[in-house]
């Protein structure tokens, strides 16, 4: 886990220093939350999917990603005492992507996604790539111990701080972005929580040698990306910025419970600057 840790930091050293295709001046500091929004990301940017997963029967046999890793990077939320992060991976005619599940320390990991189906339990709203801008939801609170628990979010637990409930957030937005083919590449939410990291997607374009739009990047360059935290005696309230190929740069607001378990009560989504890249999965 150190070694993978270390790796995360070098790469992240390399993506805070690209300039291609805009030209980007000298890096300046980046704020805490980014730093650990794009330590989480490097954990994972550079994985190749294993061959053994890019089955129609994929089965874990050991080595691929460990999804606890991000909990070597998030330091103010932690999975609930007795519960492990863990997944399957499944494809189909449409694509492959890793589905995240909850599961007590004693049992053994679901090997593969019939499993998880037969297995897992809908302890609470599922939030594997449950991604439903302006919904509301009420998730219901855990009323007994399970075994599998395909709603892993509430088995994620936040210390109570500002920083705590941000990567709670980051948490629900990125974790399951690895090993995407195909269709699911479409999740590929960036967050963007301060004026470098704004800079940064501006400078890398749509693609290599290609710069975004003028008016994209006239309009994103006027916009106040720091995120914010509202607490109150019950609820959490948090806004921070994203960007995706299919949509552009948006504002995300999620409403949760104060106390644990963190139930999402409320998601929103704000088109802040639109942009929609040409690519079709």
């Amino acid at each position: 886990m150190k070694a993978l840790t270390v790796a995360a930091l070098c790469l992240l050293s390399i993506i805070s220093c690209a300039t291609k295709p805009g030209r980007l001046e000298k890096p300046q500091p980046a704020s805490p939350f980014q730093t650990t929004v794009d330590t989480m990301k490097a954990l994972t940017s550079q994985l190749r999917l294993p061959e053994y997963l890019n089955q129609p029967e994929a089965k874990k046999q050991g080595g691929e990603f460990d999804v606890q890793g991000y909990f070597t990077v998030l330091k103010h939320v932690s999975m609930q005492p007795g519960y492990v992060l863990d997944y399957v991976y499944s494809r189909n005619g449409m694509g492959a992507r890793p589905f995240l599940y909850a599961r007590k320390e004693d049992a053994p990991p679901l090997s593969d996604y019939a499993a998880y189906e037969t297995a897992a339990e809908d302890c609470g709203p599922s939030e594997s790539h449950a991604d439903s801008p302006g919904d509301s939801k009420l998730a219901p609170k855990l009323s007994q111990e399970h075994r599998y628990c395909r709603s892993y979010l509430q088995h994620v637990e936040c210390d109570g701080s500002d920083e705590g409930y941000l990567e709670f957030v980051a948490f629900r937005l990125l974790a399951g972005q690895f090993y995407l083919v195909w269709h699911a590449a479409y999740d590929d939410t960036v967050v963007i929580a301060d004026t470098w990291a704004l800079k940064r997607l501006l400078a890398s374009g749509e693609s290599p040698g290609k710069p975004f739009p003028k008016d994209f990047v006239r309009k994103a360059r006027s916009l106040d990306v720091t995120p914010s935290v509202e607490a109150s005696d019950k609820s959490v309230k948090v806004s921070l910025t994203t960007f995706t190929k299919w949509g552009g740069i948006e504002r995300r607001e999620f409403t949760f419970d104060k106390a644990f378990p963190h139930s999402i009560e409320k998601e929103a989504t704000t088109t802040l600057v639109g942009y929609y890249c040409r690519w079709v999965m």
